[in-house]
């Protein structure tokens, strides 16, 4: 019988069947199970997740439910705590009275948990149903809550489409804070569909301030649909400590003030 390290394509299929039936997955688990080392096991999580299949994370990989390149509830086991710490970094820049723009994701949704932990008055528009309903079981009476509505997509759990755009065009903002997929020095920010992708463009453009949020497994991605808004029009980059030097240094080069989330 021939060992998985020599059939290279029968040992990432072992990878998405396991993948498929316990969603998350350890390199260390692998090296064991597949008799394998750890430099083909990540070799291996780059490939799968360039198909679309994964998205790696320190130490393993999650499968990505349908083979979509996002979805709320993958992201959801994915760099927890480097999205947490991205959270409350960006939740320190809002001020009291600001009206804030988020779009659909875990690490807004976080940024929404620390709002309404917090005695801060603020208004909040979004497309994301989490946050709504995140909103709608914790009422406060000086934290108010925006839904922009429109047709509701799954994988992201929020709204999008004509409605959402035009009524997001209808509202200035003071600070837009979004979660991307990818951002690259040469591509820009990307988003995985073309309705999410033209909803940011107009949050960007509503907004004095612009914030990107972007763990370090996001740098140098590329999804499917550009967000039109150049990287020298951002403002700040939120990012952890993972990120490569190259990527926060380009950024500054830019007038990009970067800022890396510290683990706590």
């Amino acid at each position: 019988m021939e060992k998985l390290e020599h059939v290279p394509e029968k040992r990432r299929n072992s990878i998405l069947n396991l993948l498929r039936e316990e969603k998350f997955i350890a390199v260390s688990e692998l090296v064991e199970k597949l008799k394998v080392s750890q430099a083909t096991i990540i070799r291996d999580f780059i490939i799968l997740e360039k198909k679309g299949f994964i998205t790696r994370s320190y130490g393993g990989a999650a499968y990505l439910a349908g083979n979509l390149p996002y979805s709320f509830d993958s992201s959801s086991v994915v760099n927890i705590k480097e999205k947490k710490a991205i959270a409350d970094t960006a939740f320190s820049l809002i001020e009291d009275s600001e009206t804030v723009v988020l779009n659909t994701g875990v690490t807004t949704l976080e940024i929404c948990k620390n709002i309404l932990n917090s005695s801060l008055e603020c208004s909040v528009v979004t497309n994301s149903l989490k946050i709504v309903d995140l909103f709608a079981f914790n009422n406060h009476s000086n934290k108010k809550i925006l839904s922009l509505g429109g047709d509701f997509y799954i994988a992201g759990y929020g709204f999008s489409g004509r409605i959402t755009i035009g009524n997001m065009k209808n509202i200035y903002g003071s600070s837009a804070i979004i979660g991307i997929h990818g951002i690259d020095l040469n591509a820009g920010l990307t988003l995985p569909w073309a309705a999410e992708a033209e909803l940011v463009t107009t949050m960007l453009q509503r907004c004095n301030r612009r914030i990107i949020m972007a763990e370090h497994i996001k740098f140098g991605r590329i999804s499917l649909y550009k967000v039109d808004c150049e990287l020298k029009d951002i403002d700040i980059v939120i990012t952890g400590e993972k990120t490569e030097k190259k990527y926060i240094n380009a950024l500054q080069d830019e007038g990009i003030n970067v800022i890396v989330a510290k683990l706590t």
